[in-house]
């Protein structure tokens, strides 16, 4: 008999992994990802996944691991996926100032290796900042 996950459980660790599981209870669940699917061979439905937005802070290190679970239990963790975001941006600072608008540079920051392909730049009024505005910029490389 063919049973599909009905869910799958991730889990995040922050900072170093270590080499045994003394950090076992370090491990933080991220809300339950669901699926659903049918057997492969014989439907046309492909198991379709929720995407989940896991926030992730620069300069530290995250692990991530994930298992998959059913009417007859829960199977084995997967192998561990470590991720390393970008550090912030260093240095921000005012290039100019019109009625309407201001420009922002700032040097480009250690990329680990990976080239950055766009920066999260968000906008907060001073005196709420619940208000909050985010734009998406494409990195541009000046020499």
């Amino acid at each position: 008999e063919y049973l599909c996950a009905e869910s799958y459980l991730l889990q995040r660790l922050e900072g170093l992994l270590p080499d045994d599981d003394s950090r076992e209870d370090d491990w933080k669940s991220v809300p339950e990802v669901t699926c659903s699917c049918t057997h492969p061979k014989f439907s046309d439905v492909i198991p379709s996944l929720e995407k989940k937005r896991v926030p992730l802070y620069a300069d530290k290190t995250y692990h991530f691991r994930v298992r998959a679970s059913n009417s007859l239990g829960v199977g084995e963790w997967s192998e561990i996926a470590t991720i390393l975001p970008p550090p912030a941006a260093a240095e921000v600072r005012v290039d100019s100032v019109k009625s309407l608008s201001a420009s922002l540079v700032w040097n480009q920051p250690e990329d680990h290796g990976y080239e950055i392909q766009h920066y999260h730049v968000f906008q907060y009024k001073t005196d709420d900042e619940s208000d909050m505005k985010e734009a998406v910029v494409p990195a541009v490389y000046s020499n």
